[in-house]
């Protein structure tokens, strides 16, 4: 049986409806930021692929050495999603995103700027960290807008 009710209304026990409109305009933006950090986090994880080959060749390094690059920064995510939850104890969910995603910019910007390869693995490392931290205040801010 079909409701005389229009379909664009929500129902009084719908937890949007009862939201008032600043809420749901703070937490469409919460939501916007997260996602926007998810396209980040995307785009700058996938800008390491296609550098490999060039990292290999300003350092003379082997395959073998060259895949330090991306072990360091998957023990760093790992290491620093394991300890997130003492930052996300210090730091509300967002403030835990934007800086997160600013440290990932500096880490960024020494792995284009060291030429010691050491210290590029240091980077590698910090950017590493950013995104385990990332990944946690993502899948912590997207579970708390639910």
């Amino acid at each position: 049986m079909l409701s005389s009710r229009p379909l664009n209304r929500l129902s009084p026990h719908c937890k949007q409806h009862r939201l008032d409109p600043m809420k749901r305009w703070t937490q469409g933006l919460w939501l916007s930021l997260t996602f926007l950090s998810m396209l980040v986090l995307g785009f700058n994880d996938n800008l390491r692929g296609p550098l490999f080959f060039n990292i290999l060749q300003d350092f003379k390094l082997t395959d073998l050495q060259g895949a330090w690059f991306y072990s360091t920064a998957s023990i760093c995510a790992f290491f620093a999603s394991l300890g997130s939850s003492y930052f996300l104890n210090r730091f509300h969910l967002l403030q835990l995103l934007v800086l997160s995603t600013g440290l990932m910019a500096l880490a960024l910007f020494g792995i284009g700027y060291f030429q010691n390869y050491s210290l590029f693995l240091l980077a590698a490392g910090g950017f590493g960290a950013c995104m385990g931290a990332m990944g946690v205040a993502q899948n912590s801010s997207i579970g708390f807008m639910s």
